[in-house]
């Protein structure tokens, strides 16, 4: 019976070699600027900003301790004791309890096992989940044993399975998409760079990837929750003093969303959308689409209500342009009309 359950996994696919060409994934958030390179709108559905490790401020540091302890220490990508122990409790349960991921192991579920999720999710099933358990475990050692090859050292290939684990780790999601990657999960929750966030705010994100429902905007007491916890782990694993706690307890949680659903010029940012749109893939292909906006002559012409028509820059160029006063509402703008109809009432400043 062993050998025919060892076989069936087998021929299932579990020792099927990865798609080491996952690893260049590229998918990020769209962006349109103004002229000052000033953020118009970002379009996204996995939306993440790629940033190497240097730039994440107390993410790696935070995410070892959280997540795996051993991380620099351990010689493979699997904690061998962890799986045993939460392989135990699972099987005590009948049901999974336990993660014991390592952090090569999640980098694996991230990137390579979005169908195993997928049809975990769908069947509902507990073997879905070991089969999954052991698909991840299998793939991350191939994807360690591939880095060490390529970067020729162990303590380099750690560092870009932690960078790659730090840029598609999920917090959440938005309106417009889900929020992938320290970067995108900071501006999102806080508006900041990962750089600038403090151990408060860095213990909150990390809290929301074991339970990204658990948004501080619609259940705020689960986000307290969560980064009391991850703060009292980071005391237990030295990375803070109980002082240190204390006083990062006392910080707010965030009230306002960030800048990822921000818009201050929708009929401009749309009709630049679809030009593009019209010919090539955008939306989560890491565009940057520089425009001849300005913002602060947009926020003029929204103020005013009216736009001198035809008027512009020196250099003859579109400056803003507002579609009316309920623009908001609807992306039927006279904007780019009003380069051949410079009368029109509020087509063009």
């Amino acid at each position: 019976m062993i050998l025919a359950s060892v076989g069936g996994v087998w021929s299932a696919g579990l020792f099927d070699p990865p798609d080491i060409s996952k690893l260049d994934d590229s998918r990020e958030a769209s962006q349109i600027l103004d002229e000052r390179s000033v953020l118009i709108k970002e379009y996204c559905t996995y939306c993440r900003e790629i940033i190497p490790l240097e730039e994440m401020g107390l993410f790696p540091q935070v995410a070892v301790a959280l997540e795996d302890k051993h991380f620099w220490g351990r010689w493979g990508p699997i904690d061998w004791i962890g799986v045993m122990r939460a392989f135990w409790e699972d099987l005590k349960a009948w049901r999974i309890k336990q993660g014991a991921s390592t952090i090569t192991q999640q980098v694996a579920r991230n990137i390579f096992a979005e169908e195993e999720l997928k049809y975990e999710r769908e069947s509902g099933k507990l073997s879905a989940k070991f089969w999954r358990k052991m698909r991840e475990a299998f793939i991350a050692a191939a994807l360690e044993k591939t880095l060490y090859k390529k970067l020729g050292d162990r303590k380099l290939a750690r560092i870009k399975i932690l960078e790659l684990y730090l840029n598609t780790v999920y917090c959440g999601d938005g309106k417009n998409g889900a929020w992938y990657g320290v970067k995108a999960c900071s501006r999102w929750y806080f508006n900041k760079s990962p750089r600038e966030l403090n151990y408060a705010e860095t213990a909150m994100i990390a809290g929301l990837w074991r339970s990204p429902n658990s948004s501080p905007f619609l259940k705020p007491k689960e986000a307290l929750e969560l980064r009391e916890r991850a703060l009292q782990q980071l005391v237990s694993e030295g990375v803070l003093t109980p002082e240190q706690k204390k006083e990062f307890e006392i910080f707010p949680l965030p009230q306002k969303r960030g800048s990822y659903e921000i818009n201050p010029a929708p009929h401009f940012a749309e009709f630049v959308r679809r030009q593009i749109a019209a010919k090539y893939r955008f939306v989560d292909q890491g565009l940057k689409v520089y425009t001849t906006l300005n913002l602060e002559w947009q926020k003029v012409a929204e103020d005013a209500l009216a736009a001198l028509g035809g008027g512009g820059g020196r250099d003859g160029k579109k400056k803003s342009g507002v579609g009316g006063r309920f623009a908001r509402r609807s992306f039927h703008g006279r904007c780019k009309n009003g380069l051949y109809q410079s009368f029109y009432p509020r087509a063009v400043v």
